[in-house]
């Protein structure tokens, strides 16, 4: 026997196209589970209605909105990273992805803004500082290859100099007064104990005046990086090994406890 259309199913599905129209990329399973029927009926209501599908939906925000979008792109905004777009929770990459495939002149367009944002990254007018968190020109930074992207040093170039001060007046406040050491430990190779002063490289920057590591290690260690061009790691290793040799061979000494 064919169920009734009550006056109470008649209000549901009034509801539910009244919340269908103010969200259309809501999922058929979110309003079944609301309205507590089938997601196959919810179908046939937006159908019936002549309301887009959740796909559809989709697809119109994203053609309607697609200037606004390659306007964040620009700016370096991404699904994952946008507060426009996580606002619209219910588009994710894919939807995104599927529009410009259809559109050929739509996935020009966000190519271009893409190159467009790669190249205001790579050549910025201005940068923001991480120390005072100021923004300002790019010639207020020294070039820094190691930092990615636009090879600009993090900090502008008055913190770099008020920084570098820092720790210069610091190092020369250490050594006032300081009785030079007659012995030193490398850091390289600590197994071997204090070593004699004459066996390191003078360093004015340094709280001693003396480098860290000993001439044999520093030696060996340029040597491998350069020469036999080893990484940091092997090479460390190879200078390691080469002076607990040397000290081993030329002083007789080995490593301590």
């Amino acid at each position: 026997m064919p169920q009734t259309y009550t006056e109470e199913k008649m209000q549901r599905d009034f509801n539910l196209l009244a919340d269908i129209e103010a969200e259309p990329m809501k999922t058929n399973v979110t309003w079944s589970v609301k309205y507590k029927i089938s997601r196959e009926r919810v179908r046939q209501i937006r159908e019936k209605a002549g309301l887009p599908t959740v796909e559809e939906a989709k697809e119109m925000f994203i053609v309607k909105n697609f200037s606004e979008l390659m306007e964040r792109v620009r700016d370096g905004e991404t699904f994952a990273s946008s507060d426009y777009f996580k606002a619209h929770e219910d588009i994710g990459n894919r939807s995104f992805i599927k529009v410009i495939d259809k559109y050929p002149e739509l996935k020009e367009l966000y190519n271009n803004a893409v190159k467009d944002f790669e190249y205001k990254r790579a050549n910025p007018t201005h940068k923001k500082c991480w120390r005072c968190k100021v923004t300002k020109s790019s010639s207020e930074f020294y070039k820094d290859k190691q930092v990615p992207f636009n090879g600009l040093s993090n900090a502008c170039k008055d913190c770099t100099k008020e920084q570098v001060a820092y720790y210069y007046n610091i190092r020369k406040e250490n050594q006032v007064g300081a009785e030079p050491v007659e012995m030193k430990v490398c850091s390289g190779v600590p197994e071997l104990g204090p070593l004699p002063a004459d066996d390191f490289y003078r360093m004015k920057a340094s709280n001693l005046g003396l480098q860290s590591t000993c001439k044999v290690f520093h030696d060996a260690y340029v040597s491998a990086r350069n020469t036999k061009g080893l990484p940091i790691k092997e090479a460390k290793l190879y200078a390691k090994e080469f002076t607990l040799e040397h000290y081993k061979k030329e002083h007789n000494k080995t490593m301590v406890n």
